[in-house]
This record gives C-alpha cells, sequence and structure tokens, in this order.
C-alpha cells in the first residue's frame, strides 16, 4: 500500500476521493461517511461491493479523458487506490448501499461535464 493511504486504515470510511493538484507528483485525498448510509449491498467473503469512478487528465487540453464507472467488490478500497494512482489514475470509490447510487451518480456527471 502506498505510504500516504496507510492514515485511512484507522478508520472504515464511506468514500474516498483522489484527485490531482497543481503541483506535480501531489495527489488530493477526501475521506468520508455518507449522511444516510442505507443498507450495503451484499458482497463476497473478499469484501464489500463499490461504486467505482476512475479516469485520467489531459495534460495538454487539462480535460478529463478515460472517464468510466462500474461496480465491483473490493476486499481494501486503499490496496485498489495503491495500483491504479501510479497507473495516473483518478476518481472515486465509495461503498455500494441502498442509498449511494444517487452520491455516486451525481459525481460521475459532474465529471462527464468537464470531458
Amino acid at each position: 500500500m502506498l505510504d500516504y493511504l496507510k492514515q485511512f486504515e484507522k478508520e472504515d470510511y464511506d468514500f474516498f476521493i483522489f484527485t490531482p493538484t497543481q503541483k506535480e507528483e501531489q495527489i488530493h485525498i477526501e475521506v468520508g461517511k455518507y449522511d444516510e448510509y442505507g443498507e450495503d449491498i451484499e458482497g463476497s467473503q473478499v469484501g464489500k461491493f463499490h461504486h467505482i469512478i476512475t479516469f485520467k487528465i489531459d495534460e495538454e487540453e487539462e480535460k478529463i479523458k478515460n472517464l468510466d464507472q462500474v461496480d465491483a467488490i473490493l476486499g481494501s478500497p486503499l490496496e485498489y487506490m495503491s495500483m491504479i494512482i501510479p497507473m495516473d489514475f483518478y476518481g472515486v470509490i465509495c461503498k455500494k448501499t441502498t442509498k449511494s447510487t444517487d452520491f455516486a451518480k451525481k459525481i460521475f456527471d459532474n465529471l462527464k461535464e468537464q470531458c
């Protein structure tokens, strides 16, 4: 796991937002809990279901590219982030609950407007 993500292991967050900053080699990470959690969507022994939104930045045009959204079971969102951040991906990972779809859709729609 990336060293700077280890600080987030101590608490069980509902979502992680990781975006670029103006400074090269830096990333902004925001974590939080849902206002209205709902009930977990059943996962597996590996982990819980998550909404995963990923994208890259086209530095020449300063626009979002490769925007994608999937739902998947993750053993650890932090481990997943540790794999994709070095490949210059940014995004949002949030637990999938009976009330989380609107949260993920709003984020995806806002990002889509920036493509």
